[in-house]
């Protein structure tokens, strides 16, 4: 199987955080720096006192204007350290969606090269993470790497479970992506205008839509009219749904395909 990358939005994503990380630190280590130094300032005016002033006796202006530096420091080195904690979970959350990636292609690697993997396409109705384009049709996959976890499906409503150590529940959540639509209707809408870009240019094929759960520990609930044509963990499964929906393409209609919506991605992504 051959891969292009279309757009590496998950790389920079990773990246973006990354550095935001990074300029978090520094901002934290200034912070640090200035309320140390604020700290030094307001031990320094209150040395300054004549020694008979230094016994319980209303604060000099020095001493005030100190003590209000060191209060605003503090409060910047909190907020900085609030930041920098936050940090850590956003890396932590987008290094999983490039691995996720990475292990799907890598399940899918007994494909032929015949068939093309294409990641980070993008069109009118949203963004998804591989198309596959060869002998057997066209397919739009959505891949999700949160660990722990079991997804229930009840047709459009998707929620997952996050497990602790022991398999037990500890909170539910709606599986949906930022605009409230559900992990099926992600990969679903970008696959119903990714068909019909082709049937206008001439190739009326369908796209198979499938959303795969790749991260360790991931399982499946309860499932019940998921819409979309795969919902599993493992690759080797999506291969025979594969095979199962067999919708023969030959060599050189999945060149033009393949041209085809790279040309989409390309007028999108402007």
């Amino acid at each position: 199987m051959r891969n292009e990358y279309l757009s590496d939005h998950a790389g920079q994503q990773l990246r973006s955080a990354q550095q935001g990380r990074m300029d978090a630190a520094a901002e934290l280590r200034a912070c640090e720096e200035r309320a140390a130094m604020a700290e030094a300032r307001l031990r320094a005016s209150r040395d300054d006192r004549p020694w008979w002033r230094r016994l319980p006796s209303p604060r000099t202006a020095s001493e005030i204007a100190a003590a209000d530096d060191l209060e605003e420091a503090n409060w910047q080195l909190r907020r900085a350290a609030r930041r920098w904690e936050r940090s850590k979970p956003e890396v932590d959350r987008r290094a999983a969606g490039v691995r996720g990636e990475t292990n799907l292609v890598a399940g899918l690697a007994s494909l032929s090269d015949e068939w093309v993997a294409l990641r980070g396409y993008r069109n009118s109705r949203g963004e998804t993470d591989v198309v596959l384009v060869g002998p057997q049709g066209v397919w739009a996959i959505e891949v999700k790497n949160y660990q722990n976890t079991r997804v229930h499906i009840d047709g459009d409503q998707w929620s997952y479970d996050r497990l602790d150590g022991e398999g037990e529940v500890r909170r539910t959540y709606a599986a949906v992506d930022g605009s409230g639509r559900s992990w099926a209707r992600q990969v679903i809408d970008v696959a119903d205008d990714l068909a019909a870009w082709l049937s206008g240019n001439g190739h009326p094929v369908g796209v198979g839509t499938a959303v795969m759960l790749v991260s360790d520990g991931a399982q499946l609930g309860r499932c019940r009219e998921p819409e979309v044509d795969f919902v599993g963990t493992d690759p080797q499964r999506l291969l025979e749904a594969m095979a199962e929906r067999f919708r023969p393409i030959d060599g050189d209609d999945c060149k033009s395909i393949v041209e085809l919506i790279r040309r989409d991605h390309r007028r999108h992504n402007r």
